[in-house]
């Protein structure tokens, strides 16, 4: 493509001279005083309208005048460098790229402009299906004579084996069966001496072989005599896959060209691949709802390609540290915070998103695991994507690489980027978009990084040219140019660069040309200068050692310099007739600068500090003080420091509960803090309570204290959660004080519920060596108990009884549920109690309760999500894992779907029959839009001009699958009714590991952040779920279990409440009537064994 322009193109005139005049100091000085008046009644009127305009606090809107049109035009058309002729439906990404890029700070030169629009017009006149196109593929007969006709001569360009990446750096710059073999090849023609520079006559095509293994015959081609013979062959048929650009720059007749259509060298890539690169719709499709859904709300992008050479490619751990070196170093992602690094979540901070292309997902994986578990060391919020990871590189497949040209247009869109070493992927990235890399150097050997440093900077945007004609004619060249040089990354490789400062190449180039330059500024102190680089004020040559010159007003950057056109022979004095007048005005001018800004930076503030006050406090000021106190169901006084979720969680992120607490539940729970200030851990009443444990001892006759002691088991966080929750409704009912086991990590997850005081078994609790062990055979269990007629209603309770209260009790065990036997219960000083169930709904068939429980929970469905709120309050470390996942990833989202995938089968894992279940379900639910059809899709690509309506699916399951393929669904297809769909799984560890702390410090987040959803869809019989749905208030859609691998019909139900299911009721029994009767609770939606609690009218059960 570029030869194309350059040889086929005659070339524009040179622009004219342009000078300035000397100015006498008088003048000059009266010019001054001018610009000053006029600036300060500039500021009068400006800053009365700008002080009325921040008072009022309303915000004006841009007006479109013609200035912001045209503005937009040349933004659409990429500065002159695209035609305004094309449909715009056809290829939406041609003018509407520019909409999800920011302004390129590099423009194309008019000449640049003017070449490609004649170009376009010799295309017209010689492409496929013109007379003149027919006329010289006639001359491909080689028994033909050539005619003399030169009008048109072609570049044929022919896709290789190799990657997407290769393809597109050897466009800018193949007939299958050709290689150096074929007799046409131009490198092996020279080799067997069928041509030489006396040819009169050239062929009628020439095979170019500029392919990575191509001989030093065929890098001949780079050669400005073997040029002056090519350029006579009607058909070049060219294979590449190699960014041989920079070699052209290094043949005579076509710098001067080159020069002239890219003054800023570096931006041939740029303007070319913007210029002739549009993706299809399809693809386009891709990009814009990857954007729109995960990058368009971050503060700042950063791209990350990672690409793994060598036969065992995969995800290797010297690899990942690499990246984490690199990245921190340069500061382009923070570290992980510290322990006294906390963040405030006070306020939302700024969202920093990384995109990952790789092959391989456990890069983003790991990355994402990274941010997870600990919040950045500067708040900042770090969401991680990879749009796909497909593992194995299938090129010429068709969704394979659409996806893959789709990644690159979203890296192309980075504020900053990290690629691969020698990546031709990266390098198509960089160049789209404009930008200067951290290339991740080296190929790391032996699965070591490099020791130091991990990354380099690039010195330009442009790519790598890989396999550069070190020897031959271009061997001095390539040493001498100073616009060319050596890759960063790879030696044998050269690049371009821009014209440095004090250039006499460029001084000689730009003169020739009739050019005014970007000059960049040189590095001082290793620091790069602010602003990079200066227009040129002419185009002469810059004397370095005089006094005053343009070379001092530009590379100095001195307003108070004068360029001058032709030699003063006095230059020294208008320096020195400025005097003590001119410097007064520059201080003047200087002070009123500096007022001024200050004025409307105060202006600014003050306007920014309402604001956000509003913002914040607006809600304080509107709404009573409890909300933070989740209507009256917490107490003020803890200490917020020590457990931030405690106070923010209501505030920061839910929406408000339309279930209020009632006046009764309130004043019950305010009466149990101080029931259990008084007998908790540490006081004498507790103190009194373990002596009476010693069996041998007679039980004392003191009611003050009773427990329910709680005893984690081996069953997983949802199951311990329900069964804690059941408990302390228990406790509560009865009058007991509940003291949890803090064995398995249980302060490593909640915060102390109860002010002043400990919910927390003291580890010196007389029975603790003893209650692990306790099971339905220890002769203490009530249900072994009542089966052996060890007691009856006459028998003196013993100090503590166990109660087998797991999903395998027995008919003796579920005796706990009748009210004759709650009657002997309640004496007993200490009850030991495992269980795995929500048996909350049993306690409200026991007449005894019953009247309590109407008055505590009015809507009896709320009984789990008020006392959740209540007792459980995540830890700082699980809080920060919740509030950096929730900003990162869910926070932008006009709404939120929870979906919790539990599969029960053995072995668990992805099944496509559940996938379809998920789908079936969320799309007849209008829980999640369905794909548009293929008919209807190219009407479906959104309109990148505006975002629309973004929809985030959080995902918690063992299994990233299910996640990957939801991704991929909506990647890949556009949604019918255009929203855009993020999906996002905080973890997927594929393997339940309780009571490992990490594991269980993810497992609660993602519990938390299931409870912030708009929406929720749950497993059947999953606790995960019910604790997710129950916490959030939410009354989920129930996805019924998969019998013999098929999907349901229905997929799945709405639930009839928010509150969990008891899915092993005592269905027999003293209760079994009740159930039956009781209009509050129903037997589960999906679950017969179970019953579960729905609002109802307040009946007692026997009315």
């Amino acid at each position: 493509m570029l030869r194309n322009i350059d040889e086929r193109l005659t070339t524009a005139g040179a622009p004219n001279n342009e000078h300035l005049s000397l100015i006498s100091p008088a003048k000059l000085g009266m010019k001054l005083t001018r610009i000053t008046a006029t600036w300060l009644l500039l500021c009068i009127v400006i800053l009365v309208p700008l002080y009325s305009i921040f008072n009022i606090q309303k915000p004006i809107s841009t007006t479109t005048g013609s200035n912001d049109s045209k503005q937009q035009q040349m933004e659409k058309k990429i500065g002159g460098l695209l035609a305004t002729e094309f449909d715009e439906k056809s290829c939406l990404s041609r003018y509407h790229q520019s909409s999800l890029r920011k302004p390129s700070p590099y423009k194309p030169s008019s000449y640049l402009v003017s070449k490609l629009r004649r170009y376009e017009k010799l295309h017209k006149r010689c492409g496929p299906g013109t007379e003149a196109y027919k006329r010289a593929t006639e001359q491909l007969d080689e028994n033909q004579v050539r005619s003399s006709d030169k009008e048109c001569r072609y570049v044929v360009w022919v896709a290789t084996e190799y990657g997407l990446g290769n393809r597109i750096i050897s466009m800018i710059g193949q007939i299958d069966s050709y290689n150096t073999d074929y007799s046409r090849c131009y490198g092996t023609m020279l080799k067997n001496h069928a041509i030489n520079s006396t040819t009169t006559i050239p062929p009628l095509h020439l095979y170019l072989h500029l392919l990575h293994d191509y001989r030093a015959e065929d890098k001949t081609f780079y050669c400005q005599e073997n040029q002056a013979f090519i350029k006579n062959v009607p058909w070049l048929v060219v294979k590449a896959n190699i960014y041989f650009v920079p070699s052209l720059w290094l043949i005579p007749s076509f710098q001067t060209k080159l020069i002239k259509l890219f003054p800023q060298k570096d931006t041939v890539f740029h303007h070319l691949s913007r210029y002739l690169l549009h993706p299809t719709n399809q693809v386009w499709g891709m990009v814009t709802r990857s954007y729109n859904a995960y990058l368009s709300k971050a503060d700042e992008i950063l791209g990350i390609q990672v690409r793994v050479f060598g036969r065992r490619a995969g995800y290797f751990q010297h690899v990942m540290d690499q990246i984490l070196d690199c990245t921190q170093r340069e500061k382009l992602l923070p570290e992980p915070a510290q322990e006294s690094q906390m963040m405030n979540i006070s306020k939302t901070p700024k969202l920093k998103a990384v995109l990952v292309t790789s092959l391989h997902p456990e890069y983003s994986d790991n990355l994402k695991s990274i941010f997870l578990e600990r919040p950045s060391s500067t708040g900042e919020m770090v969401l991680v994507y990879q749009p796909s990871g497909e593992r194995v590189q299938q090129t010429d497949k068709k969704l394979h690489d659409q996806k893959a040209l789709a990644e690159m247009y979203l890296l192309s869109l980075a504020d900053k980027l990290v690629t691969s070493t020698r990546s031709t992927f990266g390098y198509v990235a960089q160049g789209l978009g404009g930008l200067k890399p951290w290339i991740l150097l080296y190929e790391p050997r032996n699965r070591k990084a490099p020791a130091d440093p991990p990354c380099v900077r690039a010195m330009s945007m442009e790519p790598c040219f890989i396999r550069a004609p070190l020897h031959g004619c271009q061997a001095k060249t390539i040493k001498t140019t100073p616009f060319i040089k050596y890759c960063e990354d790879w030696n044998p490789g050269i690049k371009l660069l821009v014209t440095s400062t004090r250039s006499t190449f460029g001084y000689v180039a730009q003169g020739l040309e009739g050019l005014k330059p970007w000059i960049l500024y040189e590095l001082r102190h290793k620091q790069a200068p602010d602003p990079p680089c200066v227009r040129a004020m002419s185009m002469e040559p810059c004397s370095l050692k005089a006094p005053i010159s343009a070379c001092q007003a530009e590379n100095q950057n001195n307003p108070f310099y004068i360029t001058l056109s032709e030699p003063s022979p006095t230059p020294t004095k208008v320096n020195m007739s400025l005097g003590l007048r001119m410097k007064i005005l520059i201080t003047f001018i200087f002070s009123s600068l500096l007022i001024g800004s200050v004025i409307l930076l105060s202006f600014s503030n003050n306007f920014d500090d309402q604001l956000l006050d509003g913002t914040l406090n607006g809600s304080s000021e509107s709404e009573p003080h409890h909300d933070k106190l989740i209507g009256g169901l917490l107490r003020a006084g803890f200490d917020e420091g020590s457990c931030v979720s405690r106070y923010t969680k209501s505030l920061l992120y839910r929406k408000p509960s339309p279930y209020k607490p009632s006046p009764y539940l309130v004043s019950k729970l305010r009466s149990y803090e101080m029931l259990h200030k008084r007998c908790g851990p540490g006081t004498e009443a507790y103190k009194r309570a373990t002596e009476q444990l010693d069996a041998n001892q007679e039980r004392s006759s003191d009611k003050e204290c009773r427990y329910v002691v709680w005893v984690a088991t081996e069953y997983g966080l949802g199951n311990r959660i329900i069964s804690m929750v059941s408990s302390f409704l228990y406790a509560l009912l009865t009058e007991r004080i509940i003291l949890v086991d803090q064995r398995k990590d249980i302060n490593d997850l909640f915060c102390e519920p109860f002010p002043d005081t400990s919910w927390l078994l003291p580890l010196d609790f007389p029975l603790m060596g003893q209650i692990d062990s306790y099971y339905k055979d220890y002769s203490r269990c009530y249900g072994t108990m009542l089966k052996n007629h060890a007691i009856n209603s006459t028998t003196t309770p013993p100090s503590h009884l166990y109660l087998h209260l797991l999903h395998d009790y027995r008919d003796e065990d579920k005796m706990f549920y009748c009210e004759a036997n709650q009657a002997f219960i309640k004496n007993v000083p200490w009850l030991v109690v495992k269980s795995n169930l929500y048996f909350a709904p049993s306690l409200w068939l026991i007449p005894s309760f019953q009247t309590k429980l109407l008055k505590m929970f009015p809507q009896k469905d709320t009984v789990f999500h008020h006392l959740s709120r209540y007792l459980l309050h995540p830890t700082n470390q699980v809080w920060d894992i919740v509030t950096s996942t929730y900003n990162a990833n869910l926070s932008k989202a006009d709404e939120v779907l929870g979906l919790q995938i539990r599969v029960f089968s053995t072995p668990s894992g992805y099944f496509q029959h559940v996938m379809d279940q998920i789908v079936s379900c969320t799309q007849r639910e209008k829980l999640l839009p369905e794909l548009a059809t293929n008919g209807s899709s190219h009407s479906q690509v959104m309109n990148t001009t505006r975002s629309k309506k973004l929809k985030a699916v959080l995902v918690a399951s063992l299994h990233p699958e299910y996640s990957d393929e939801l991704s991929k669904m909506f990647l890949e297809r556009p949604s019918s009714t255009g929203e855009m769909i993020q999906v996002y799984q905080p973890s997927g560890e594929r393997v339940q590991q309780t009571d490992e702390k990490l594991h269980d410090q993810k497992a609660l987040a993602d519990i938390y952040l299931l409870s912030l959803s708009d929406n929720i869809v749950t497993t059947e019989r999953s606790t995960f779920g019910y604790v997710a749905h129950g916490l959030g208030g939410l009354k989920p859609w129930i996805l019924y279990e998969p019998k013999n691998r098929k999907v349901p019909d229905p997929p799945c139900v709405r639930a009839l409440s928010m509150e969990p299911c008891f899915i092993r009721a005592p269905l027999h029994g003293c209760q079994a009537k009740k159930i039956k009767t009781t209009p509050f609770i129903k037997h589960c939606e999906n679950w017969n064994l179970g019953i579960k609690l729905v609002d109802a009218p307040d009946k007692f059960w026997w009315w």
